[in-house]
């Protein structure tokens, strides 16, 4: 039995899936097409963007070697049987699609098709799956309604990807049976290389290398990752990690530290605590970020959504910079209803500072 694809609830073959005009297809099914047909047809290599993990966005060339090597990691440590179903509902056009659909044809799977929407639940036809990816955005908005709980429910397992998951939609997945994974990786790596489990009896707070991948710290205490996925070289990243047996705890990245007067602040572990302190519901609340100061050299600096939450950090600003580590609580506070998102939907730190700093 090979792949199946389900596209508005009907089961297509490979040829099938090839065989429809292109003219007929949205954006987003064309890249599966134009992929899919890559794959079939053997080609030495596959073209891909990165996002600026290890450096510069730059264009890499990825082998089929390299994609299997990252797929079978993925099936094996995740105990994806044969045949499974599963959801693609993400960008395609990125690495993290792409992967899905690499697994799904090594596992001949029933990969259902569907746009990749904030929520795409309406869009999903299938009683049950195995398997699921998504974004932390479209996590949200599942974990948050009734509706979206009970489609979780129809699923065994799945990835979240793209972004960190924040400390809300991390609570939100506790009342869930679906198995939820948070993913590390990059395009340089295709795809993850790691994974925490953020619910169930196994829950951790560390991430667990899978397949044949070792990692280990350069001098800035920043990851560094081989395997067969990265053609056995090493990779040099800028994420700051903390190295546990087995694993690591990501701490943030290293272009993520503010040197405010010789104080190191690493901005995404201060916004996890601030959101937590401020008992914020989603990311797009706060946001920390850092602006040149004469004095200091750099300051940290906060953009809320809101005048309603301005006033609350104001009325608990004595409680916080209690709770803080010393000097962590932001010198500057702005206000900004546009929480600029990369192409990917991560937050863009220096887009959205800049919009209020000009203002």
């Amino acid at each position: 039995m090979a792949i199946s694809f389900v596209l508005e609830g009907k089961f297509h073959t490979t040829t099938e899936l090839l065989s429809i005009p292109q003219e007929e297809l949205p954006e987003w099914l064309y890249e599966v097409q134009n992929f899919v047909q890559k794959w079939v047809n053997n080609d030495a290599f596959f073209e891909q963007q990165t996002s600026g993990s290890t450096g510069t966005p730059k264009t890499i060339r990825l082998t089929k070697k390299q994609m299997e090597a990252s797929a079978q990691a993925t099936i094996k440590a995740l105990n994806i049987p044969q045949k499974a179903s599963a959801l693609l509902c993400i960008n395609p056009a990125y690495i993290g699609g792409k992967m899905m659909i690499v697994r799904a044809m090594l596992g001949e799977w029933n990969l259902e098709l569907v746009a990749p929407t904030s929520n795409p639940v309406n869009d999903c036809t299938l009683k049950h799956y195995d398997f699921a990816a998504f974004v932390p955005m479209q996590m949200k908005q599942l974990a948050t309604s009734k509706s979206g709980l009970a489609f979780l429910h129809r699923i065994d397992c799945a990835i979240i990807g793209g972004a960190p998951v924040d400390s809300s939609l991390l609570q939100q997945l506790q009342q869930s049976s679906c198995i939820c994974y948070s993913t590390y990786g990059m395009t340089e790596t295709v795809s993850h290389v790691a994974l925490k489990q953020l619910n169930g009896a196994e829950k951790s707070d560390f991430f667990k290398v899978i397949g044949n991948n070792e990692v280990k710290c350069d001098e800035r205490d920043c990851l560094r990752v081989r395997g067969a996925v990265t053609n056995n070289e090493w990779i040099q990243t800028n994420d700051v990690i903390e190295v546990v047996q087995g694993g690591f705890k990501w701490i943030g990245r290293s272009d993520f530290v503010v040197n405010s007067g010789g104080v190191k602040i690493q901005i995404e572990e201060t916004e996890q605590i601030l959101s937590k302190l401020l008992a914020l519901s989603t990311s797009d609340e706060l946001m920390l970020w850092k602006a040149p100061d004469q004095t200091l050299g750099e300051v940290l600096i906060a953009i809320v959504n809101s005048k309603t939450l301005m006033t609350k950090v104001m009325d608990m600003e004595q409680t916080l910079k209690e709770k803080l580590p010393k000097y962590h609580f932001p010198r500057r506070w702005y206000i900004s209803k546009n929480f600029y998102k990369t192409d990917s939907g991560k937050l863009d730190r220096k887009k959205t500072y800049e919009s209020v700093n000009a203002e």
